[in-house]
């Protein structure tokens, strides 16, 4: 499988206070839920973790399996940096590099119908409560398209594991 990576946006998730022993506080637990589910589908997969909920900061992490709660330890002891950064800087990041982006929405186009590029990609998603209007206008006005696994919303960590199941069985 190719290079995917993965972005999660949240808006409650505060990267100042990650609390190991209490991953339910601003939701943590869907974020980091997600970053694992996706590291564990794939060797070859980065994940940003984009949190805003004290703040606008981003976490960048490849090559790291762990539990969730491994990875609030590794993320509350500083093991795994934490940089002010906001969604639109990774978007920029990214763009530059060259990598495609869609947002996955249930609004979105089925992604069975698109020829989603092998060789590297990446999928943007948001926690809980989606991503917010104004989110979503910053991605319209990148240029990214919505593709969908279906036309009901997904628990995020789903969506790592069920999207990973269709680049892999892709021919």
């Amino acid at each position: 499988m190719s290079r995917v990576t993965y972005i999660i946006k949240s808006d409650t998730a505060c990267a100042l206070r990650v609390n190991p022993a209490n991953l339910v506080e601003g939701r943590m637990d869907v974020v980091l839920d997600f970053a694992v589910e996706a590291l564990r589908a794939s060797k070859e997969a980065e994940v940003y973790i984009v949190m805003a909920g004290c703040g606008e900061y981003l976490v960048h992490i490849r090559g790291f399996e762990a539990t969730t709660t491994e990875l609030a330890r590794a993320l509350s002891t500083g093991n795994i940096r934490i940089e002010r950064g906001s969604l639109r800087d990774v978007l920029r990041a990214l763009q530059g590099r060259g990598v495609p982006l869609y947002y996955l929405h249930e609004s979105g186009r089925w992604i069975g119908d698109v020829d989603v590029p092998r060789d590297s990609v990446g999928f943007i998603v948001g926690d809980q409560d989606g991503l917010s209007v104004e989110d979503e206008d910053m991605l319209g006005s990148f240029g990214i398209p919505r593709l969908s696994l279906g036309r009901r919303p997904y628990l995020s960590w789903f969506i790592a594991v069920i999207l990973s199941s269709i680049l892999q069985r892709r021919p």
